[in-house]
C-alpha cells in the first residue's frame, strides 16, 4: 500500500481556534459511539524523537472520556517484560471492546531500534515486521480500529528542538546522548523508518505521516484522519482485513499424522514397568527443569486437549509431580469471563505465556476456538476457519522467542470413555467432574473427531507439532506425554538422560 510523505504543513492561528474546538467535540461523539458499536481503538504514535507524539496524546485525552482511554508508554523494558515474548507487553495493554488504548512508542519502535543498532539481520527484522502485521490483522478481524501515526520532522527542525531542549533544562524533555546519536544517523534513520511503514501499511492498518514542525498543523491532522477514519468505520458496521501481506515464513505443516480412526489404542504396560518408568522420568524432568533454569533462554508451553475423561489431569499431575512448583503453572480453560469476551480470543492466553525459565502447562486451549466453539456455534464458520492461520501465527511468534511448544491431544475409545463416565457417576469423590455438558459432548462425538481431524491436520507445524497420545491406558499415556516433554527439553538444552 503506498504511502505518501509530505514535505511541510501550516495552519494559521485564526483557523486553528476556528476548527480545532469542532473536532475535539467530534471526536468525543465519536468515542461514544465506538462504544455503542462494541468496537475498540488503539492508536500508535510514532516518529523520531521531539516530533510531538506527548503533545498529541494530551491534546487527544483531553477531548475524551477518561473512563474510556488507558495511554501506555512502553518505550523503557521492564525485567517482567524482558524476559517474555516480545509482544506480549503489548497484547496485555490492549484495550477491550468500547475502550481505546493509545500507544506512545510501540512496537515499531522496537522494530526501527533493533534493526538501526544491528542487533537484527535484515531477515529477522523482516520476520518481526510480520509477526507485527499478522497482529495487527488479527485484532482488525475483531473489530478494533488501529491508527498508526508517523510525525516527521526534517533534520534541520530536529536539531532546533534539540538546541531549544538543551537550553531550557526546566522544560519537559532532558535531551540524552541517545538523542543526539539518532539526529547524527537521521538520515540512515528516516529510510529505515519510510522502509518499514511500506512494508506495514495495509488497509486494516494504514500508516497516516504527519509533518510535525507546525504544532498546529499536526494536532488538527491527527484529529481529522482519527474522525474520518472512526466515522467510516462506524458508517461500514464492521472492520474486515481486506488486504494482506503475504506472509513469508509461514510454518511449515506436517502432513504425516494419522487420522484419530487410525491411532492404535491398543497399547498398555503393566503396573510395575510404568512405576519404574515414571520415577526415573520424573527424575529427569526435574534435572532438565533446572538446566531451563539456569540457562534462562527457553520457556516451555504445554497444551493438552483431548475427549473428556481422557486423562488430562492425571497426566498433568504426574508430569509436575518433581518439578519445582516456583517455575511452571498450570492454567485450566474453561469457558471464557465477561472481560476475556470482550478481547481477541487470543489475549487471554497470551497473559499467562511463560518468560524465561518457565513452564505453562494448559488444560485445554485457543485450540478451543475450533472445537468447542466451531461445534457449539460460538463462533461464525469464518472466525474459526480463519483461527487456524492465527494459531500457526500465533505459536510461531512463540517458537521463534525460544519458547517451546508441546501439543497433547489424548485419545481414547468411545467406549473407554463411556466406561469412565460411569465409574465416575458411582465414585462420590468423582461425580463432580461430571455435569450434563459431558454427555451432550458425548452425542456430538463423530463432528468433534472431524473437527480434531481438521485441527490436528492445519495446526501441526515443524516447530509445534501435535502428539496424538493412545490413552485407552492411563499408565501408557502419562509415560508418554513425559517422554515427549523431555524429548522436546533435551533438544533445546542438550542434555540426555545418563
Amino acid at each position: 500500500m503506498t504511502v505518501t510523505f509530505l514535505e511541510s504543513g501550516h495552519v494559521d492561528k485564526e483557523t486553528y481556534k476556528r476548527v480545532f474546538p469542532i473536532l475535539k467535540s467530534q471526536m468525543r461523539e465519536l468515542q461514544q459511539k465506538l462504544r455503542e458499536a462494541r468496537m475498540s481503538l488503539v492508536v500508535m504514535f510514532n516518529g523520531v524523537r521531539m516530533s510531538g507524539w506527548e503533545d498529541s496524546i494530551k491534546h487527544l485525552t483531553e477531548s475524551l472520556d477518561p473512563r474510556g482511554f488507558v495511554v501506555h508508554s512502553t518505550h523503557a523494558l521492564n525485567e517482567e517484560e524482558e524476559r517474555h515474548q516480545w509482544l506480549w507487553r503489548f497484547w496485555v495493554r490492549l484495550p477491550a471492546r468500547e475502550k481505546m488504548t493509545l500507544f506512545g512508542y510501540t512496537w515499531y519502535t522496537r522494530a526501527l531500534r533493533e534493526k538501526m543498532t544491528g542487533a537484527q539481520s535484515p531477515a529477522e527484522w523482516e520476520r518481526t515486521l510480520e509477526e507485527i502485521c499478522d497482529t495487527e490483522e488479527m485484532l482488525a478481524q475483531d473489530q478494533t480500529l488501529i491508527v498508526k501515526f508517523w510525525l516527521d520532522l526534517s533534520k534541520k527542525e530536529l536539531k532546533k528542538r534539540l538546541r531549544e531542549a538543551e537550553e531550557n533544562p526546566a522544560g519537559f524533555y532532558t535531551v540524552k546522548k541517545e538523542d543526539w546519536r539518532e539526529y547524527d544517523q537521521y538520515d540512515r534513520y528516516r529510510e529505515t523508518a519510510h522502509e518499514m511503514i511500506a512494508m506495514t501499511s495495509a488497509r486494516q492498518a494504514p500508516w497516516h505521516v504527519i509533518p510535525a514542525a507546525d504544532d498546529r498543523f499536526r494536532r488538527m491532522k491527527i484529529f481529522e484522519i482519527l474522525t474520518a477514519t472512526i466515522a467510516a468505520a462506524l458508517e461500514k458496521g464492521e472492520i474486515r482485513a481486506e488486504e494482506r501481506i503475504p506472509r513469508r515464513h509461514a510454518p511449515v505443516i506436517l502432513g504425516n499424522l494419522p487420522m484419530l480412526a487410525g491411532v492404535d489404542l491398543s497399547q498398555t504396560i503393566s503396573e510395575k514397568e510404568y512405576d519404574d518408568h515414571k520415577i526415573a522420568l520424573q527424575v529427569h524432568l526435574r534435572k532438565l527443569q533446572q538446566t531451563v533454569i539456569e540457562q534462562e533462554k527457553h520457556a516451555m508451553v504445554v497444551v493438552y486437549e483431548g475427549w473428556d475423561a481422557a486423562g488430562k489431569g492425571g497426566s498433568i499431575r504426574r508430569l509436575t509431580a518433581t518439578l519445582d512448583p516456583q517455575y511452571y503453572d498450570v492454567i485450566p480453560i474453561s469457558k471464557p469471563t465477561p472481560e476475556e469476551k470482550n478481547h481477541h480470543y487470543l489475549w487471554r492466553f497470551w497473559k499467562d505465556i511463560p518468560k524465561r525459565s518457565h513452564m505453562t502447562i494448559f488444560d485445554r486451549s485457543w485450540y478451543g476456538r475450533v472445537l468447542v466453539e466451531r461445534i457449539e456455534g460460538f463462533c461464525t464458520e469464518m472466525e474459526w476457519q480463519r483461527a487456524y492461520d492465527e494459531i500457526n501465527a500465533f505459536e510461531q511468534q512463540l517458537t521463534r522467542a525460544n519458547v517451546l511448544i508441546v501439543k497433547f491431544w489424548l485419545h481414547v475409545t468411545q467406549e473407554e470413555q463411556l466406561r469412565r463416565f460411569q465409574a465416575r457417576d458411582l465414585d462420590p469423590h468423582k461425580r463432580y467432574k461430571m455435569n450434563e455438558e459431558d454427555w451432550r459432548n458425548r452425542d456430538k462425538w463423530t463432528a468433534y473427531e472431524q473437527a480434531v481431524n481438521d485441527m490436528i491436520a492445519r495446526t501441526s507445524t515443524a516447530d509445534a507439532p501435535w502428539t496424538i497420545i493412545e490413552g485407552n491406558c492411563k499408565r501408557h499415556a502419562r509415560v508418554r506425554a513425559m517422554q515427549a516433554v523431555i524429548a522436546a527439553l533435551e533438544k533445546a538444552v542438550g542434555k540426555k538422560k545418563g
